[in-house]
């Protein structure tokens, strides 16, 4: 059974198996998540902010979150970040539960969430969760916004 639960601190080791597979598909964000964290430059504990993992049974599938955008002068703008599931549970919805939980979450925080992608198949994951096409924000590709 698949568990969605709060990344923290305790969790870094558990992203081994992540940061190889990533890196072997030439990603990057997996391994900056962690030396960020490792760092405490981001730990996702401002407010609004949150990061995520799914495991099944002790084994971490797949991760992501959202902060604050540190690429826009608002700080109404999330933003989502480090999405990433391991190759052999790809299409098995754990994306987009991600996705859609960081969303849930930063309701009330933020006005409107970013992300940027080069992954045709992330974008269109993201536009299936109400994103559209980023117009006028720095370093993103796809926003969204919350109703009013």
């Amino acid at each position: 059974m698949q568990e969605l639960r709060t990344f923290n601190h305790n969790h870094l080791a558990e992203l081994a198996p992540l940061i190889a597979a990533s890196t072997a598909e030439g990603y990057s964000m997996v391994q900056r998540f962690y030396d960020e964290w490792q760092s405490g430059v981001q730990t996702f504990a401002q407010v609004g902010e949150g990061f995520w993992g799914i495991w099944q049974g002790q084994r971490l599938r797949a991760i992501g979150g959202i902060s604050r955008d540190p690429y826009q002068p608002s700080i109404q703008i999330g933003r989502i970040r480090h999405v990433y599931v391991l190759p052999a549970w790809r299409r098995h919805g754990l994306a987009q539960q991600i996705v859609l939980h960081s969303l849930k979450h930063a309701a009330g925080h933020f006005a409107q969430i970013s992300l940027y992608t080069s992954n045709p198949a992330a974008a269109q994951l993201y536009l299936r969760c109400g994103f559209a096409p980023a117009t006028g924000l720095v370093r993103s590709t796809h926003c969204y916004n919350y109703p009013s």
